[in-house]
């Protein structure tokens, strides 16, 4: 008899309240199934400037570090939500792409993919991101997309 490992669920992390909202949920249906979570951040160079380099140039990176940017993210999120908890046992990935085509690739090897509705680049009052999106499209598992608590009104 052969057993079958449990596919993980995938979470897309990038530093966003929402991100953290989104790894809560996902912590929580991974203890309830008994199975493993994956936290990835994804990071991508991206050219702030205008016009091409020289032939045989490569382009200079002008928006900081992204890879390290999500690395803290990863650490960061890992720390303030699987921290001294359950037992769930998750891995961590920093990938290089574009973050909701390295989602839906890894989604092929997960149990479900989870993701806040948007990120640390959303516009305000959109209902879903740049991210988030594409992945419920296109994702390769089911995709839960979490969307922001509406703060608590007093009752007057």
């Amino acid at each position: 008899m052969t057993t079958v490992e449990a596919k993980p669920i995938l979470v897309g992390v990038d530093g966003s309240l929402q991100s953290l909202q989104a790894l809560r949920y996902a912590k929580r249906i991974a203890e309830s199934m008994s199975i493993p979570l994956k936290v990835v951040s994804v990071w991508h160079y991206r050219a702030t400037g205008f016009g091409l380099p020289p032939i045989g140039m490569v382009p200079v990176p002008l928006d900081g570090q992204p890879e390290a940017e999500a690395e803290q993210a990863v650490a960061d999120a890992v720390f303030s939500v699987l921290s001294g908890t359950s037992g769930v046992p998750f891995e961590t990935a920093v990938l290089e792409g574009e973050a909701a085509a390295v989602l839906i690739r890894e989604s092929r090897s997960s149990e479900m993919l989870v993701v806040g509705s948007r990120g640390l680049g959303g516009v305000s009052g959109m209902l879903l991101g740049s991210v988030s999106a594409p992945c419920a499209q296109h994702a390769h598992c089911p995709v839960l997309v979490v969307h922001p608590v509406p703060p608590v009104s007093p009752i007057r």
